[in-house]
């Protein structure tokens, strides 16, 4: 009795509960914790309802609210929400067209309402607001986040190309046991190799 009153008052509770729900495969159950805890504004939990939308896990799938979520967690400094966002900018499955996501916004003070309608993503990668988040998740020690930033910049658009910087936050993510992380580095090293051959 004491820990359902618990939950009742406490949204980190509810949280708890919802992550042990999640590993008996009670996903209804944990999705409406999960819910509970992210509307007090718990990042993780904002973090994971945003997944459970666009995952379908104990609720009907939803782009929109499952990038709606992903923000609000990515804008309270959660830097797997953050990473996933970049990832997802850069695959064209989000679209910032309205100013949906950016970084800046303090606190998410900007409405939410509209910020990823199925209708903003045209396929297309968006590369500013990506490499924007992927920057946050990569400073705040994300080894997926850092592996999204090299590949920014390595692969991104002309102007934002800085190999260097690219092969730093590759070599950091491998260290870190990412594999994205691993791949980009050797890649940056095998063309260090090939350059350095071709001046000789």
């Amino acid at each position: 009795m004491l820990e359902v009153l618990t939950w009742r008052v406490s949204p980190r509770a509810a949280l708890r509960r919802a992550l042990r729900a999640t590993e008996r495969g009670k996903l209804p159950r944990a999705f409406h914790l999960l819910s509970r805890a992210a509307r007090a504004g718990i990042a993780e939990a904002e973090y994971r309802v945003g997944r459970c939308y666009l995952e379908g896990a104990g609720v009907p799938p939803s782009r929109a609210d499952g990038l709606r979520w992903l923000e609000r967690a990515a804008t309270h400094g959660y830097v797997e929400a953050q990473s996933l966002l970049a990832t997802l900018l850069l695959q064209g499955l989000a679209s910032s067209r309205h100013g949906a996501a950016d970084p800046a916004i303090e606190g998410g003070t900007r409405p939410a309402a509209r910020l990823f309608s199925s209708n903003d993503s045209d396929g297309k990668p968006d590369f500013e607001a990506a490499v924007k988040w992927a920057r946050l998740a990569a400073e705040g020690g994300s080894a997926d986040g850092q592996a999204v930033l090299g590949y920014i910049l390595t692969s991104g658009p002309e102007a934002m190309r800085d190999l260097e910087a690219a092969e730093k936050w590759y070599r950091r993510s491998a260290e870190a046991g990412c594999p994205q992380g691993a791949l980009g580095y050797a890649l940056a090293r095998s063309r260090e190799a090939t350059d350095e051959a071709g001046h000789r």
